[in-house]
């Protein structure tokens, strides 16, 4: 049997008046087709901004309170895969979330048809050998 997990991509910030990776953005809608192949096989995903604000943090101590907050909110076990996308969210977080982090380049560089089926077909299977350790 094969034992579910908590998948959580981690963008940067939300876009003005948006949910974290919506679904209505370039970066959501590349997110949403890399999460249905997990969903399928009853993994919970979580979309997630590691600043869940609509811009960046204003300062460091602005910046520490939003971090802290983000560890709060989704207190973080070794049943987790964590995608952090994109170098900044990669620069301010380490891989200390229990099973597993994958660093991803941010889904808005990607463009074109065969760029875009390579990144999501990339990130498939670098998440499927972290849930699926030989």
């Amino acid at each position: 049997m094969i034992t579910q997990y908590r998948i959580i991509f981690v963008g940067i910030h939300n876009k003005p008046g948006k949910l974290p990776l919506d679904s209505y953005t370039k970066t959501g809608k590349i997110v949403d087709e890399i999460a249905s192949m997990f969903a399928r096989w009853g993994d919970q995903i979580v979309k997630t901004n590691l600043y869940n604000i609509d811009s960046m943090p204003e300062g460091a101590t602005h910046a520490a309170i939003l971090v802290a907050d983000f560890f709060y909110q989704h207190q973080f076990t070794q049943r987790d895969i964590v995608v952090l996308l994109g170098k900044d969210v990669q620069t301010v977080l380490t891989q200390e979330y229990g099973m597993g982090t994958i660093n991803l380049n941010h889904p808005s560089s990607i463009y074109g048809g065969a760029t875009r089926k390579a990144y999501i077909d990339d990130a498939i299977d670098r998440i499927e050998k972290v849930r699926l350790p030989f």
